[in-house]
């Protein structure tokens, strides 16, 4: 039982030295992964002191409020703000440990805070990274500013013109939205294919002008033969036209005329229901006669309208 106590007691202390070791991996070494190589690639003083951490620091604090001034999202901005103070604060405690004129008892503190840091490589150089990457967002962020403000205006001159540009402004939107809620990586690809689109309507604009202005040339150099085709298509449809309403009046006249004898031929086999065979009541006997009569009569006031009209288009036609 004892040495069961004992053997859990043994997993227990490993899995909070595993945990232990895990927190220090997020907590520490998601900064410092990027400073390592930042520490090589920045154009910063690689050699940078306090001093030039705390100038940096400040520069950076000003450029906050200038963004806020021009309604920009500073969100990420304060996020490297606080890491770059967290940094300096950690080399500060890192400093302290190099000290050799300075005793154990001295460095107690700094080691409790540094427990889940890997300081060894730490600088103050590694504050400037984040100081930098502010100063490059806000270059960034008033460059793509003004994109979005060139390319709405060539929107709007375009417009004027009468192109379509709905598909393209919803990409210039897209751009604007991710623009203010501080994704700039995705505004900058939203402008990208916005300023593709205006190129593509702006090809089209083109061709249609140039297709414009070559219909206007043919008709300018043949007006002539052009005013000739139109007379010769005006009297083609023109006669094609009355030939067309001709045929359709035939046509409905004798629609009506076969209606007309289905009709009579109805009243002729309801009246045999009713009297002969007795099929059909009185009132059903009725109602159809009284439907089939009404028709007979629409069509009898039809016909004599139709018949004359039918009559005088063929003696034109014979003409």
């Amino acid at each position: 039982m004892k040495n069961k106590t004992l053997l859990i007691n043994l997993l227990s202390l490993l899995i909070f030295i595993l945990i232990l070791n895990l927190a220090s991996f997020v907590s520490g070494l998601v900064i410092l992964n990027d400073l390592s190589s930042a520490a090589t690639n920045t154009s910063t003083i690689l050699n940078a002191t306090r001093e030039d951490a705390l100038k940096e620091l400040d520069n950076s604090l000003l450029i906050i409020p200038e963004m806020e001034n021009n309604n920009f999202s500073t969100v990420y901005m304060l996020d490297l703000m606080t890491e770059a103070e967290n940094v300096l604060e950690q080399v500060d405690y890192a400093m302290i440990l190099r000290d050799p004129s300075l005793s154990e008892a001295n460095k107690t503190d700094a080691r409790k805070f540094l427990r889940f840091v890997d300081w060894k490589n730490l600088s103050y150089s590694n504050v400037l990274f984040y100081t930098n990457e502010i100063k490059n967002r806000k270059e960034r962020a008033f460059v793509i500013y003004d994109n979005l403000i060139s390319l709405g205006l060539r929107f709007e001159r375009l417009e004027k013109k009468g192109l379509d540009l709905a598909d393209c402004r919803n990409l210039l939107d897209s751009a604007t939205v991710s623009f203010h809620e501080d994704r700039y990586d995705e505004s900058e690809g939203f402008l990208i294919n916005a300023e593709k689109c205006l190129e593509e309507k702006n090809l089209e604009l083109a061709r249609l002008g140039a297709f414009a202005k070559g219909t206007k040339t043919f008709i300018r150099d043949n007006w002539a033969y052009f005013l000739l085709f139109l007379i010769f298509i005006s009297a083609i449809g023109f006669f094609s036209a009355r030939k067309i309403s001709k045929k359709l009046i035939e046509r409905k006249i004798k629609k009506l005329k076969l209606e007309q004898s289905v009709l009579i031929n109805l009243i002729k086999e309801a009246q045999y229901k009713r009297f002969k065979t007795k099929e059909i009541p009185e009132i059903i006997y009725n109602i159809r006669m009284n439907k089939y009569n009404n028709r007979i009569d629409e069509i009898k006031s039809i016909l004599p309208v139709l018949e004359p009209k039918l009559m005088a288009m063929n003696k034109k036609f014979k003409k």
